[in-house]
């Protein structure tokens, strides 16, 4: 490989780490977190109800 290559790639990625430990990172609250997720149709198992299809016996699927 061309040792400008292998420069360049150390030098964008020591700039985008630069960057990224610049910027000012907040913690978000798990509620908020939950907030957003359910804005996005998030469920949780608990709320969805499942009905069982009866097979030609009369019996559920199991």
């Amino acid at each position: 490989m061309d040792w400008r290559f292998i420069l360049g790639l150390g030098l964008g990625l020591l700039l985008a780490s630069v960057v990224m430990f610049a910027q000012n990172a907040r913690p978000v609250s798990a509620d908020k977190v939950e907030r957003l997720a359910r804005q996005m149709g998030m469920v949780y198992p608990q709320e969805v109800v499942t009905f069982r299809e009866e097979n030609e016996n009369g019996k559920g699927d199991r």
